[in-house]
């Protein structure tokens, strides 16, 4: 990605000639005690995902180690926000709970990954009959079929979708059905397809729907959406190639 921008893209620094870094960092400042606190609830929340697993490593058996592993990464990020929202600093909360909530969530995207979970967990689901049915009918379909064409076309389609919806939700939908496929026909390898649908996944590159930062660079003085579809649609092209053949040929190797 690097090496196009920079060979075929060329992109003008004319902007940053006279960019001194120095004088960005003397503008900030020491850090307040509102900024201090923060970063230390944003470090004790990243601590609290890290040791439950760190110590399963040396004490599985432990009763607290259980029950620190039971509560998942999720318990801890929220237990931060309701943290930050209860201490106050100079009569101020450190967030406006509310504030962002209201304003600042996007419950239309985060409704999609919902549902993107859910489905991803219905296909690979034994009861709804997915597996069964590429049993019977999509095996005997690809069972002439190259099996790196089969990944290249799962690849197109994870790079392609989400390049309009999300990340997550694509990633989740598309491991699904690559899972369900591998288990079914035994065509592909299952860490692998996994592998190549998890980065192909997050192969943003196109629309603003796609990836916070896409969205941003669509409304950057710097950039033009000529630019951004014309190289977006050049990635979107070699990307799954790329990951074909490279992430699956070393997915299988694991």
């Amino acid at each position: 990605m690097a090496l196009i921008i920079r060979l075929i893209a060329k992109p003008d620094f004319g902007k940053f000639k006279n960019f001194d870094v120095s004088r960005v960092l003397d503008q900030q400042g020491p850090m307040d005690l509102r900024e201090k606190v923060t970063v230390f609830v944003f470090f004790l929340t990243v601590l609290l995902w890290i040791i439950p697993g760190f110590l399963k490593l040396f004490i599985p058996d432990a009763a607290f180690v259980t029950a620190l592993n039971s509560y998942g990464i999720t318990f801890w990020a929220t237990l931060s926000v309701v943290l930050m929202g209860i201490v106050s600093i100079d009569n101020k909360p450190l967030i406006d709970v509310r504030d962002i909530v209201n304003k600042h969530i996007n419950w239309g995207i985060l409704i999609f990954i919902s549902i993107g979970v859910y489905f991803g967990s219905v296909i690979c689901a034994e009861e709804t009959g997915v597996n069964a049915f590429m049993s019977a009918y999509i095996s005997p379909l690809i069972s002439h079929v190259p099996t790196m064409a089969v990944v290249l076309i799962i690849a197109y389609a994870a790079v392609f979708m989400t390049n309009f919806a999300s990340n997550v939700s694509t990633i989740t939908v598309m491991t699904g059905l690559g899972v369900a496929l591998g288990m079914s026909t035994g065509v592909v390898n299952l860490v692998a397809i996994s592998m190549v649908t998890s980065f192909c996944g997050s192969a943003a590159y196109l629309m603003p729907s796609s990836f916070a930062v896409i969205a941003m660079l669509h409304g950057n003085e710097y950039s033009s959406k000529n630019q951004i579809y014309k190289y977006g649609i050049i990635m979107m092209l070699l990307t799954p190639l790329v990951v074909t053949l490279i992430g699956y040929t070393l997915g299988t190797m694991l």
